[in-house]
């Protein structure tokens, strides 16, 4: 009988080699690191690009529903009242005897009398040059320079800018908004617009509306643009009354006179000229001493600052002596429409008003009687001719050309118009009634 082997039945049981093999993973390769990190942070990059659009969209949609952005004020131009127009309403009444017996003197002979009355000294024309000095240094603080850049190729097609500058003025002020005036044949088909305040700063800027036949244009500046302690430089400029101007008024040419930004000039007036006619509209002429060169720009101020008369490309320049420059009056209800960014509605007559007296003595209407139809104009392709009177703009009677100016401002371009005229023949006289669609200034 065998015996066991005690020691050999006590030695513990080996596995196998294959089953004592430890499985180890495979080391990551420095461009797997690379991509994952970079995989991460693509990741991140685009779940934060997410929520920063989420939020702005959500903060946008909560501002407006939370505080709803106010509506643009609508600007509104006081308008003037002509004082000879406020004379000739009141009733004539028989001089008193102490006024029939008052000695009866032309104006130059008053001229006379109070140059010898009151003869000037040295020192009361440094005072006057100090007053205009003092006017225009106050007044720099309403005025801007707009700067106009056009690109251009030269005859090899090398493209590069041209640059050219108009003053303006700033006209109103508001949250949101600067709205500028300036003349309208400077910048013009230009690439680029760009106003300097009296501070230095430089902003863009965008022609809100302009209107050609007057040469005139409202530019548009955006208040997010400037430093808020800067707005607290600019003044808007007040719009004055070049109705109430009269022969030996003081004035002052500032912005552009002599074709430096910058620079003033000081007169008087020598004559207030009747409406200058023109397209659809009336404009009073102020005739100036100032003898400005040709292509001045710039305003016409009075000794309060206020801007009495523009200069534009028709009115600027000197004929030997007198400078011309525009009544602003005449142009406060088209800056206004600028302003808003509307147009003028166009029709394109020329005339002088028929009064009572011319009525009388003609046989003629009341009304406006056409001296030129303009070539091309609405008018002109509805038939009104050189000739007519005309007596209506749709249900608005007109006797001036102020009136049919005043008429045309409540309307706009493309709406369709009826025009009542009366037109003569050799031997009767006849009521016309025209359509006429009307165009943008």
């Amino acid at each position: 009988m065998t015996v066991p082997d005690k020691n050999k039945s006590e030695e513990p049981k080996r596995n196998p080699a294959f089953i004592r093999e430890k499985i180890v993973k495979k080391p990551v390769s420095f461009r797997e690191r690379l991509y994952r990190i970079v995989s991460l942070l693509l990741l991140a990059a685009l779940l934060g690009a997410a929520a920063a659009v989420s939020f702005v969209l959500v903060k946008f949609q909560m501002e407006q529903a939370l505080y709803p952005p106010e509506p643009e004020t609508e600007v509104v131009i006081p308008k003037d009242t002509d004082p000879r127009e406020t004379e000739a309403s009141v009733p004539e009444t028989e001089p008193t005897q102490e006024s029939a017996a008052e000695p009866s003197e032309n104006l130059g002979e008053m001229i006379q009398s109070a140059v010898e009355e009151k003869k000037l000294e040295i020192g009361d024309y440094k005072r006057l040059s100090a007053l205009a000095a003092n006017v225009w240094k106050e007044a720099q603080r309403s005025f801007v320079t707009v700067t106009a850049v056009r690109q251009q190729v030269d005859v090899f097609d090398n493209v590069y800018e041209n640059e050219g500058q108009a003053p303006g003025i700033i006209l109103e002020m508001s949250a949101r908004n600067i709205l500028i005036l300036t003349r309208y044949d400077e910048i013009r088909d230009t690439d680029e617009l760009e106003v300097t305040f009296i501070n230095g700063i430089k902003v863009p800027a965008d022609i809100r509306a302009a209107d050609s036949r007057t040469g005139i244009a409202v530019l548009d500046v955006s208040v997010s643009r400037i430093e808020e302690g800067s707005l607290e430089l600019l003044t808007p400029v007040t719009l004055g009354n070049s109705y109430a101007l009269s022969v030996g008024t003081p004035v002052i040419a500032a912005g552009d006179p002599f074709g430096m930004i910058g620079s003033m000039a000081a007169g008087s007036v020598v004559y207030v000229g009747t409406e200058s006619q023109g397209a659809d509209t009336d404009i009073r002429i102020i005739y100036t001493n100032l003898g400005l060169p040709e292509d001045s720009g710039g305003f016409l101020l009075n000794l309060d600052g206020e801007v009495i008369g523009l200069f534009t490309e028709e009115y600027s320049g000197s004929d030997g002596s007198l400078t011309p420059a525009m009544g602003i009056s005449n142009l406060k209800g088209i800056i206004e429409h600028l302003c808003n960014g509307r147009s003028v509605a166009y029709m394109g007559v020329e005339g002088q008003a028929v009064t009572s007296e011319i009525a009388e003595a003609y046989d003629l209407p009341i009304g406006v009687y056409v001296t030129e139809t303009e070539e091309g104009s609405p008018a002109y392709q509805a038939g009104i001719q050189t000739g007519d009177v005309i007596t209506r703009l749709g249900s608005v009677s007109v006797s001036s050309m102020r009136d049919l100016h005043e008429a045309l401002l409540q309307l706009t371009p493309g709406e369709e118009i009826l025009v009542t005229v009366s037109r003569s023949s050799m031997d009767s006289s006849r009521e016309l009634e025209f359509s006429i669609r009307l165009e943008s200034r």
